[in-house]
């Protein structure tokens, strides 16, 4: 599972790190029977967005949640 947030984004990074620890906590509330968690840092421009969402497929990820931006949403929906 690849979290893709904005951590480092003024107006929405308090928010993806809120994401990234419930993801973490529910992680570790399931155990060895929980996927996979990677996190990956994203930013508002929306190559970054498709660079990095590339990155989380080729690594394996088969789910992935974010990057909780619209632009970012924008450029993975187009």
């Amino acid at each position: 599972m690849a979290l893709l947030l904005p951590l480092n984004s003024t107006a929405f990074g308090r928010h993806a790190d809120a994401v990234r620890q419930g993801f973490a906590a529910a992680a570790r509330v399931a155990g060895k029977n929980a996927p996979p968690l990677r996190i990956y840092p994203v930013n508002e421009d929306s190559l970054n967005v498709l660079t990095v969402y590339e990155q989380a497929l080729e690594s394996g990820a088969r789910v992935v949640v974010g990057p909780l931006t619209r632009a970012g949403v924008a450029a993975l929906y187009d």
